[in-house]
């Protein structure tokens, strides 16, 4: 938008498999799950979870886009330890085959 706010997303793969004269405002779904930057870490992950995101948008009062946050920054906050991250991966990869 003109203003600079966040409108729509679109993953790389609805992207990439568009015809190429296709309008990105077609493609975008503008039903945005975002977070402000005083959003908590629990908060976060869950709506990963709840969502099935790999990034969020994080936005100002203005609905100005600030940055991301993807699966990987909110796995190392909830497992901070490196070396049980294989575990939760493979429980979380479990979790997904089953739906």
């Amino acid at each position: 938008a003109e203003d600079e706010t966040l409108i729509g997303v679109l993953s790389l793969r609805e992207l990439i498999i568009a015809e190429p004269d296709t309008k990105l405002a077609d493609l975008m779904h503008t039903r945005v799950i975002s977070v402000s930057p005083d959003e908590g870490d629990q908060e976060v992950a869950e709506l990963f979870n709840k969502y099935d995101l790999l990034a969020i948008p994080v936005m100002d009062a203005e609905n100005r886009m600030l940055g991301i946050i993807t699966v990987d920054d909110v796995l190392r906050i909830i497992v901070p330890d490196r070396g049980s991250l294989e575990t939760f991966a493979n429980l979380f990869l479990r979790k997904r085959a089953m739906k």
